[in-house]
This record gives C-alpha cells, structure tokens and sequence, in this order.
C-alpha cells in the first residue's frame, strides 16, 4: 500500500498494529552464548516469567532444548550487572543461581547439585579447568560492615575434600573478568584493572602459568604507561596452537592482536584488518566478545565504523573478506563448524540467537527475541545521520514514523522522540527494537543518539565525554533537536526527549537548558550526583571523576553544579519517571527529590514507583505499564 491509498491520520493517533502487549509477548533477552563442538548454548531472560535466566541448547539434528529446570534462574549478579552465568563441561552445565548466587551443576535430565556454600561470595565468569577439576571464576565477595565487596580471581573446587571451596588466586586489583585457559591447559589468561578506571579505559590482559602452585602474573598489554598513556584490553581467547588473541585500543581503534606465548613472546597486530573499524566493547556485563577463532584458523571480526557494524572474515592465511549480510549488530560470535553462530539484529528481526553462513552472509534465525506479529510494511528502519555537534560530527539513528494503513497529513510533520542511552560509555541499539516500533507504528518519529561519550566509534570520540558530562552530552542533544528541525523532518512544537539511567540524567539536563522539548520520560535517572558518588556500587566508583574531571579533594562542589537538584529553577517541563524499588545502582530517592519538588512548583509530574525492579526492567507487566503510561502522558503534554 503506497501513500496514496493509505488513510490520512495526524500523526500521534495511527491505529496500531503493534500493542505494548506485542512488545513483551515471546520477549527474551539473550547472553553467556558458547559453543562446545556442534552444540550452540547461551541464557535467555524471559520478561513473561518475571526475567528469569533461562540455559538453552541448539544443534542442528535436535534442534532447541531447555535444559535448567523451572524452578532455577541463571544470572549472576557480579557488578550488579552480572553476566557470565554460566559455562559447559564435559556434560555438564555450571551456573549462577539467581536467589542465591552460588554455583551449582547439572547434566541433562538431573537436577542441579549445589557446589559452592559460601553466602558472602558472589560469583561470574566459569570457566572449566580440565586437568585440575576445577572451575576458574570471578568472585565479589560482600562482608559485613565493609562498604567495597572484595573482587578476586578464584578457583573453586569440584572433587574430594575440595568440593565446593574457594580459594582465591589473585586479589590485588580491584577488578577480574573473563579468564580462559589454554588448550594444554598450562597457561591462564584474564583482564584486571583498578578504580577509578572502567574496563574500557585501562583493562590489562594478564597471563600466568599453571603449572606452579601459585599464579605469576605477566602483563601483555592494556593499562596506564609511565607517560600517562592509558590503553584497554578486551576479550582475550586462545586459539588451537595455544596462542593468545585480544582486543585492544591502543592505536585508537579496538583492534585484533595475538601474542605467542612461546620463544621471544611475541605480540603482533593481526594484519588486514580495517584500521578505522572499532571492535571494542564497553564491557558493562560479562561474557562479552566480538571475534570468533574457527578450528581451521579462520577469525570472524565484528566491528563498528562510523556506527555502521561491519563482518570481516581473515583465514588462516590472513586473506581477508568482508562479509555482506543484512545484519545491524552481530555480537558473541562463535563458529559452529564453518558458520557463525551470534546474538543478531537485524532490520526486521530483534536482537536473537541466529547462525550467519561464511561464504554467503545469509542469516538463519534459530531463537528470536520476541514475536514480530505485523507487517513488514509496520515496521520502520533506523537510517544512520550524521550531525554537526559542537565538538564535531554526532551519530544517531533515525527512525521515520511508519505504518502500514496510515500516513500524516500533507504538510505536517510528527511528533519526535530524542532517546539517550544509558552508560553514558554505551550504544544506541542497532536493528529492531520493538519498543522503537511501538512509537513508530504510532505515528512517532523517533531519533536514537549516539552522543559524545558513546562506544563504537574509536577513543578519540568516546574520550570527548571525559570531564564533560552533563555538558557535551547535552549539547549533543539540543544539536541534534536543532538538526532535526533543520531537516524538515520533526515538528519543533512537538519534541520530547527520553532516556534511562546516565541517559535520564542527560535527558533531564537536556530540559534544564533548553527550551525546546515539551516534555520528557526518565527511568530510574540520576538526579545528585554527589549522593551517587558517596552511595554507587564498586563498579562504578570512580566512574564519575573521570566523566566530571574532578578528584576527591574537589568533587564536592562541581558534582553538586552539575546536579539536576540544583537546577531545579529552570525545570519547568512536565516528566514522568519510572522506577524500580529495588535497584541498587540509582535508588528510588534520586527521580523521587525531582518529582517532589516539581510538584511542589506546579509542574506536570508523575512517578511510578515497582516492586521487585531493579536497574533495567525485567518484568513483562513493567515493561507494558511504562509503554502506556508514556504514551497517555505525551499525548497529554502535546495536546494529541
């Protein structure tokens, strides 16, 4: 149905196809994917059963099988963000147990065996040691009267009189993640770094062997030279010959490395690549990874240029070929025989569980991430704009309000949602998103920005937030409004602005110095940021010294100018927050001081306060509520 059939509706008022109940129907969200031999596994959390972490296994002559039974959830809650729940060995599956978080192992067909009995300890990141019979994993260890839990490398024991204790191999940094061992099972490998840095910024790849009592740390690469040059490291993975492939950024760019344990002990940039493509992640969960090693010696990178997510295949002669598929995102890849099996977006698909084919790129969708119940003709594509900022050219993507039965009336422009992800060191999602849909298809146009500060696009461009939060960030944001205006493409009466977390904080600053947008939604925002300094979690510690340029002696005052409490005079458009009663990274008391003193003021504002809700929702009821009340909430700012 082209425009000239379709029926002319203002925008904001398109009768759906997509409903809130579309949204979270089949909803999953998948991590920890792995692959032993021809079998592909990884956790699905289903909003439909309040989030729980869900094992799954897929080969090609079975086809899928729920393996953990329904009265356990696998998620990790290390960093409160977790990750990493989970790893398969010789049979059997060793988790995280979500009420508990302690390890526990089962073989198909059994039930779960608890191992480990230590109620202070938390535990991500398993890893099997075969000829040890031990798991290697990342512990966080909360003891009583201590305001930082204790994060450490551990080995926790699965024979004899070791059953089930911990003990720990290294414990000097303030962080771990990600250890793996060789395939002759002699050399271990891991990241490790220290407040008041993130992964992301200073992440050392750490190798020691095993074949001593105790652990002989060497570093390889990442950290902070003497001359103050801080570089990451990310991923590391050994491949068949026993040698050593990571991720780093110290050219600028995250790009493939591999070190040689053997002889000179070399470590050599892996040739071909694409040298402005960036393959680092922001590594907020475990279990993360953007390249693949096949058997035969082929590697598959998943890379990032300028916001657009490019496949590169180097074989084992390091002849190299991009790889054309329709995928928007391609993340965890693993090779499952000659394919790639990933977490993948599509344009028309939700992030899902799917194989792409090596020599064709062709795509084969194994568990998708909701059930996508209209038209293609419903369902709007993110175009990619690039925008003058202030501190240069900006990236966001841009979706058109589209739906398959209406258009908007000639000459009017709609109603546009600017939406800032959370992090800040973070990325707008790429492909479908049925969230974005449910706006869209509404008559919505909606503009997803990746602001200075975002991930994917090199060090130069994520450094730009260093010491300017809640200022470039925000600029970014008013500019991209100015853009959009200038493009003819919103309706400067009409725009609002959204965000989450970092993201509802720069949203709310967003408000307090510009005028242009009408009203605004914000989950669980940070609103003091002097009080998230004293109260965060470990993780994220010293995360706000880097973003405001401040130190201990000096943050007090530029923290609180910084803070949305002490602008609260120049915050007169209407808001509508929503928060979990139980997120510990920003507690309900920060959206709740704004919207009390709003009130106060006179100014339209609403608070949804829900139990059993932490940092992200994760409950299909949630998930639905905050849609809808959004949409009534706007269409009252906006006199729709």
């Amino acid at each position: 149905m082209d425009n000239k059939t379709k029926e002319i509706q203002p925008f904001g008022l398109w009768s759906p196809a997509i409903t809130a109940e579309n949204v979270v129907t089949k909803a999953l969200r998948f991590s920890s994917l792995q692959s032993t031999g021809h079998y592909l596994y990884w956790c699905e959390q289903r909003s439909q059963e309040k989030g729980r972490g869900v094992i799954m296994r897929w080969d090609e002559e079975d086809g899928l099988k729920q393996l953990l039974p329904s009265k356990f959830s696998a998620r990790s809650k290390v960093h409160e963000y977790g990750g990493g729940d989970f790893c398969v060995a010789d049979g059997k599956i060793f988790f995280v147990n979500e009420i508990d978080q302690q390890v526990y192992s089962f073989s198909e067909g059994n039930e779960p065996e608890q191992i480990t009995n230590a109620p202070a300890f938390r535990f991500a990141d398993l890893t099997y040691d075969h000829a040890r019979d031990r798991l290697i994993a990342i512990a966080e260890e909360h003891k009583e009267g201590e305001n930082l839990p204790l994060n450490s490398l551990v080995n926790i024991g699965l024979s004899g009189y070791e059953f089930g204790g911990v003990s720990i191999m290294d414990d000097v940094c303030d962080f771990y993640a990600s250890p793996t061992i060789s395939p002759d099972h002699n050399q271990l490998a891991w990241l490790q770094w220290n407040l008041p840095h993130m992964p992301w910024e200073t992440a050392e790849c750490m190798v020691s062997s095993l074949e001593q009592p105790r652990l002989s740390p060497k570093r390889i690469a990442g950290g902070i030279k003497e001359g103050g040059q801080a570089s990451a490291c990310f991923q590391p993975q050994w491949d068949k010959l026993n040698q050593l492939y990571f991720i780093s950024d110290q050219s600028g760019f995250g790009q493939l490395y591999k070190y040689s344990p053997f002889g000179e002990q070399t470590i050599e940039l892996v040739e071909a690549q694409n040298e402005t493509a960036d393959a680092l992640r922001a590594q907020w969960v475990f279990g993360m990874g953007a390249f693949a090693l096949s058997q035969t010696g082929q590697i598959m990178i998943s890379a990032y240029e300028e916001g657009k997510n490019q496949l590169q295949l180097i074989d084992e002669n390091e002849n190299t070929k991009q790889l054309q598929t329709t995928a928007q995102s391609v993340e965890t890849p693993h090779f499952i025989g000659s394919n790639i099996a990933a977490i993948i977006t599509g344009k028309d698909s939700p992030p899902s569980v799917g194989l792409i084919h090596s020599e064709t790129g062709k795509t084969q969708i194994i568990q998708a991430g909701c059930f996508v119940e209209c038209k293609t003709a419903d369902l709007s594509e993110g175009q990619l704009k690039k925008y003058p900022g202030k501190q240069g050219d900006v990236y966001g993507l841009y979706y058109p309000p589209t739906n398959a039965c209406f258009s908007g009336e000639e000459g009017s422009k709609p109603p546009t949602i600017l939406t800032i992800h959370g992090g800040p060191t973070a990325m707008a999602d790429r492909g479908l998103k049925m969230k974005t849909q449910y706006w869209t298809n509404r008559g919505y146009a909606v503009f997803d920005i990746d602001y200075s500060g975002s991930s994917g696009y090199g060090k130069a461009y994520r450094n730009r937030l260093n010491s300017n939060w809640g200022i470039a960030d925000v600029n970014d944001v008013i500019s991209a409004a100015d853009f959009l205006i200038e493009q003819n493409i919103a309706d400067p009466a009409r725009l609002i602005v959204t965000g989450g977390s970092a993201g509802g904080y720069t949203c709310l600053m967003a408000l307090i110095k510009s005028n242009l947008f009408k009203c605004a939604s914000c989950n669980y925002p940070v609103t003091d940021l002097g009080q998230l300094l004293e109260i965060t979690h470990k993780f994220e510690y010293g995360y706000t010294y880097a973003l405001t340029g401040t130190t201990i002696e000096n943050a007090k005052q530029e923290l609180s100018e910084r803070s949305v409490l002490s602008h609260l005079d120049k915050l007169n458009a209407p808001v509508i927050f929503f928060q979990g009663t139980e997120d510990k990274v920003v507690p309900p008391s920060q959206p709740t001081a704004v919207y009390e003193a709003l009130r106060e003021k006179g100014v339209e504002a609403e608070l949804y306060l829900f139990k059993n809700e932490g940092h992200g929702f994760r409950q299909a009821e949630t998930i639905m509520k905050v849609l809808e009340e959004e949409e009534r909430f706007f269409k009252q700012a906006l006199n729709i």
